[in-house]
């Protein structure tokens, strides 16, 4: 059907079917970017804006011994899940002034051209105890 044969109520049918395509396609867009950004099932979060920086950083992990659970195993590694987050101290010189962090681990990403990119989460200093 030529389209100047069509009435004005098909036309507006046929915008709300594309439409409600349009939002189901949205919704389907945003699952698998959160999958992406969250593989494990948490709530997505909104990313807070980056600016480039770029500083000599020096981390200093306040961990010894953790227990871990396995979760898979091949001949190239081990997969594993430990409880609770891993902390770290961070101390880095930017723009003149001294800096120190508190962070947790979030995210680890090999890269092609070999070493890895890591993600942290700043999170408040701990206090320590006073003798």
């Amino acid at each position: 059907m030529a389209d100047h044969e069509r009435t004005d109520a098909e036309r507006i049918r046929e915008i709300e079917k594309m439409q409600t395509e349009i939002e189901r396609l949205r919704n389907r867009i945003w699952l698998l970017e959160s999958e992406i950004a969250a593989p494990d099932d948490r709530e997505p979060q909104p990313r807070s804006p980056r600016t480039p920086f770029n500083a000599e950083i020096e981390f200093i992990a306040d961990f010894d011994i953790l227990e871990a659970k396995g979760i898979d195993l091949s001949a190239g590694g081990v997969g594993f899940e430990v409880d609770g987050d891993l902390p770290f101290e961070m101390r880095f010189t930017a723009q003149g002034n001294d800096h120190h962090y508190r962070a947790h681990l979030i995210w680890a990403e090999r890269l092609e051209e070999g070493g890895c990119r890591l993600g942290f989460k700043f999170v408040a200093p701990v206090t320590e105890p006073e003798f």
